[in-house]
């Protein structure tokens, strides 16, 4: 994608999301081995068990439904249910000291969990939150970091999603006519 990462406290939660690519079905996190590898790389440690992958796949979705929510789009109970499911079974602990958030987890995914948890809550303090968006195309839904002044950026890609949006909204218009 052409745009700038979101912000780094946010940036791995976008990279979360963006682990599939819903156009072409390329799923970085769908396996063991895949999840463990993007956790290597994201610096995150411990086991992986095949439980972890569908628990990683339900969070994903979950926040990928946050993320459309911040775009415009309907709420989807399910999807939100899903991460509320995967949240409580995890071992993400929240404490407050001295007034600050401090979120903590044993290793692995969990630790990924905390990490995203931690960066949603700062985000919802300083305001950045609802920035961090889905493309409302119906096809894409990649995350991105809306950096516009007015925060009104509804596509990951003009030149793409945009396109194909604007494509499609010109042709049922016409056919009205």
């Amino acid at each position: 994608m052409s745009r700038q990462p979101a912000p780094e406290s946010l940036r791995i939660v976008e990279e979360f999301v963006n682990t599939i690519d819903l156009e072409s079905g390329r799923d970085q996190i769908a396996t063991v081995s895949g999840l463990r590898s993007w956790l290597v790389d994201h610096a995150l440690s411990g086991t992986v068990a095949a439980t972890d992958v569908d628990r990683a796949l339900d969070a994903r979705e979950g926040l990928r439904a946050l993320l459309e929510e911040h775009s415009g789009l309907p709420p989807d109970g399910g999807r939100l249910e899903m991460l509320d499911r995967v949240l409580a079974s995890s071992q993400v602990t929240l404490r407050v000291v001295d007034g600050v958030p401090t979120v903590t987890s044993g290793g692995g995914l969990d630790a990924a969990l905390a990490g995203m948890v931690a960066a949603i809550l700062q985000a919802r303090a300083d305001g950045s939150w609802p920035r961090l968006k889905a493309c409302r195309e119906r096809g894409c839904r990649w995350a991105f970091y809306d950096h516009s002044k007015n925060r009104s950026s509804t596509w990951c890609d003009m030149a793409v999603c945009g396109s194909r949006s604007k494509v499609r909204a010109y042709r049922a218009r016409r056919a009205e006519a």
